[in-house]
């Protein structure tokens, strides 16, 4: 990267110019045409001094906003539904059943479907049906998410250049020039 100079001019504003420039014409933000100097004479301006982090701020507009929020969404939807399936209740694996504990399972289910469950079936119901109720649930924040994102991709325009840049200077520095 070149060297940079500070081209004064007369509404007080500097411009930054490179060598390469020297002889050409520019134009100040306040719209007066300045002629830069030759080569040696521009040596003698001020060096523009490199800045040490990044010069410039990149800013967000809206659409990037929301797609950002539908992904986040999105991906707390997933993880929540991972951990769901790694924690899930697990069914009775009859095979693995001591024969006591066969005897009573046969014992309340040959009272057939008018009995009143057991208090162990109905815990075991109950969590299945928070589970069931929690996997709908982050089923619906991961398309929550995904439907935010398609919307803010397909509904809001991005930002321009000018748009940007009226974003990083604020709302009165249209005004001030």
């Amino acid at each position: 990267m070149s060297a940079r100079y500070r081209l004064p001019c007369p509404c007080g504003r500097d411009v930054p110019v490179r060598l390469s420039q020297a002889g050409e014409s520019i134009v100040c933000e306040c719209g007066k045409s300045l002629e830069i100097p030759t080569l040696r004479e521009l040596r003698r301006l001020d060096r523009v001094e490199p800045s040490t982090g990044r010069a410039r701020r990149t800013v967000w507009g809206r659409r990037q906003v929301w797609i950002s929020g539908g992904l986040i969404v999105t991906v707390l939807g997933l993880s929540y539904l991972v951990y769901l399936q790694w924690t899930r209740p697990q069914r009775v694996d009859v095979e693995t059943l001591s024969p006591a504990q066969t005897w009573m399972l046969w014992q309340e289910l040959r009272l057939g479907a008018n009995r009143v469950p057991s208090r162990a079936a109905r815990e075991a119901a109950k969590e299945e049906l928070s589970h069931q109720v929690s996997t709908v649930i982050a089923i619906l924040a991961v398309s929550a998410g995904v439907l935010t994102m398609g919307a803010a991709y397909v509904l809001i325009k991005p930002a321009t250049s000018a748009r940007r840049r009226l974003l990083r200077s604020g709302p009165n520095a249209s005004k001030s020039t």
